[in-house]
């Protein structure tokens, strides 16, 4: 049968596939509840067509050849549940698209490879365990306008994001942090999504009863080095996982063990992978094909991803520690999360664009300003202009994107919120700056004269009359 003629009851095969189509779905999944069996075979018999044009050109054709196996013969003798499996095949039209974009573990195995788990982060804490409680919200951020990579930092959040993705669009993700912890951490859970059977056992292979219990760890550690070496994995990558997997394994279970998000009965709805054959799923095909990796290192140094696209880039809420600034050809959307917002108002989004040079002297130069104005640090400084930057922000009424959280990187919006910050509540008298935006206690240790305070007292209310402040 050919995969390009191929339709069942006068509507085209590949209309089945996309699970973001809408017009006439309702009409198609009736379609499909009233199929005969004669119509499904033909639509099995297409799938097989689909999955061997994909394996062809893919770089590891043995795990699409049994990928395909597992869906044929679990659709087969259930057709009255094979159209949500049906609907959820978006991800063979991208790989088809996608003929000579190589699977990221091949691409980016020195990345891939290189971990040092003696490595510690001074400054920050080490989180391990997903914080978020209600990641489903980052669902309408993780919109692509084309084709590309998410990259992300921490753990589940990460594998939430990829699996609230969608698979027409997204080219696979990329782990990336300055914890090598964390690095450990999403390896061993990606060697369970590959060698796992299905969801149950993947279940299964990634719970305990006891992490105290030695023999329980031991006999868990030597069935996932068994079944590793049955999966035929590339032999850099089987390397990589044994060597590892001993020091991969105590991290992750330990993790698990101190704050097991899974059991978290209020918490994490939608995301709750291994509990849906959907969401588990997807995340288990871009394993299999080698398009999860982690990789250590700073967020902001994206330089290895140049000649890939970078759609999402979820920095979690790395900027209330540091300023970001970015390192890439791409212009992703940026994911950010904030932990005073409600949770509709968790997460926040902007698209991302690189300065100009005239911009990145004049950015740094106001940075300069503000830190010898208030002989802090920058990050006090963004601190206490936190509010009157977000004022500044743009601001959408009735979405989940909210605020625009640009000025809280090195961009354009930190460029136009610290211009606008200095017009509006910096004032110069002499040789010295005054701030005077509603924080307050910004100017303390700034002696003035009775003189000098008069002049300050009617530039600032000249500025309260231009710019409307209080």
């Amino acid at each position: 049968m050919s995969t390009k003629n191929s339709e069942l009851s006068g509507i085209p095969i590949s209309h089945f596939y996309n699970p973001y189509l809408t017009d006439g779905r309702n009409r198609r999944f009736e379609l499909l509840r009233t199929s005969t069996e004669q119509e499904w075979r033909s639509a099995l018999t297409c799938l097989h067509d689909l999955y061997d044009a994909a394996h062809r050109i893919q770089s590891h054709p043995h795990q699409l050849r049994r990928l395909r196996d597992e869906v044929v013969s679990y659709l087969t003798p259930h057709p009255a549940l094979a159209f949500r499996m049906v609907f959820s095949m978006g991800f063979v039209q991208s790989t088809l698209k996608k003929k000579n974009a190589p699977a990221l573990e091949t691409q980016f195995s020195k990345e891939l490879l290189a971990v040092d788990l003696s490595h510690r982060c001074p400054g920050f804490e080490s989180f391990i365990v997903p914080n978020e409680k209600d990641p489903l919200y980052v669902r309408p951020h993780l919109s692509m306008t084309r084709p590309g990579l998410i990259v992300s930092a921490g753990t589940e959040r990460s594998f939430f994001d990829l699996a609230l993705s969608d698979p027409t669009k997204c080219e696979g993700l990329v782990v990336r942090d300055i914890n090598p912890q964390v690095k450990a951490y999403v390896d061993f859970n990606v060697l369970l999504l590959r060698i796992a059977t299905h969801r149950n056992d993947y279940v299964r292979l990634s719970t305990l009863n006891d992490i105290d219990d030695k023999s329980e760890f031991e006999a868990r550690i030597q069935e996932i080095i068994a079944l590793t070496k049955a999966s035929k994995l590339a032999p850099e990558i089987e390397e990589y996982y044994l060597k590892h997997l001993q020091a991969f394994g105590e991290i992750y279970f330990h993790a698990r063990e101190r704050d097991d998000w899974r059991k978290q009965t209020n918490s994490f709805k939608g995301v709750k992978y291994h509990e849906d054959d959907e969401l588990f799923n997807q995340l288990q095909r871009y394993a299999r094909s080698g398009n999860i990796i982690a990789t250590f290192g700073d967020i902001a140094d994206l330089q290895f991803l140049d000649h890939r696209n970078v759609a999402i880039l979820d920095i979690s809420n790395i900027q209330d520690y540091c300023l970001l600034k970015f390192k890439t050809k791409s212009n992703p959307t940026i994911i950010s999360i904030h932990f005073l917002e409600v949770p509709s108002k968790f997460y926040c989004s902007s698209m991302y664009r690189n300065l100009t040079s005239q911009e990145c002297t004049e950015l740094d130069s106001l940075i300069e300003f503000f830190i010898q104005m208030h002989k802090k640090k920058l990050d006090y400084c963004l601190h206490i202009m936190y509010y009157i930057l977000k004022s500044i922000s743009s601001v959408k009424e009735n979405s989940s994107k909210t605020i625009d959280p640009s000025w809280e990187y090195y961009s354009s919006g930190l460029l136009e919120a610290l211009q606008k910050h200095k017009e509006q509540y910096c004032i110069q008298i002499e040789d010295k700056w005054l701030d005077f935006s509603p924080q307050g206690n910004l100017n303390d240790g700034i002696s003035l004269s009775n003189s000098e305070r008069d002049i300050v007292k009617q530039l600032w209310i000249s500025k309260q009359l231009k710019f409307g402040l209080s």
